[in-house]
């Protein structure tokens, strides 16, 4: 089930480090300026190479500030301490009236972009 409390953010000044896991291992990492656009896919012109990536890229991060979802994707975000936790999928987030892409209000987020491979972000202070 989706849950949403969020009150706190953006962090449109800080750093963006974007580590991809495939299973248990981050597999490649980028800190991506303040405001940038992190986007995802298998060759050069994606802002992160992803090993194994098939199909488009896609853009995960605009303007550092806002979250693009697709479907499938699972969401889990929160502040350093935890708290103001944002969690679901693309669907049950759109479910309860969540349209995307949306403001980032945390510092840490956990996608799951498919089956296996996941973006784990933190802005950095």
């Amino acid at each position: 089930m989706a849950s949403c409390t969020v009150s706190i953010g953006p962090y449109p000044n800080r750093p963006i480090r974007v580590g991809i896991g495939l299973g248990a291992a981050i597999v490649t990492e980028r800190t991506f300026s303040p405001g940038a656009d992190v986007v995802l896919g298998a060759d050069a012109s994606a802002g992160l190479v992803v090993p194994g990536w098939l199909g488009p890229n896609v853009l995960l991060i605009s303007q550092g500030t806002f979250l693009h979802l697709a479907p499938k994707m699972r969401l889990v975000m929160c502040d350093e301490d935890g708290g103001h936790r944002v969690t679901g999928t693309y669907e049950e987030l759109q479910a309860q009236g969540v349209t995307f892409p949306i403001s980032i209000p945390v510092s840490r987020l956990n996608i799951r972009l498919r089956e296996g491979t996941s973006a784990y972000v933190h802005f950095l202070a």
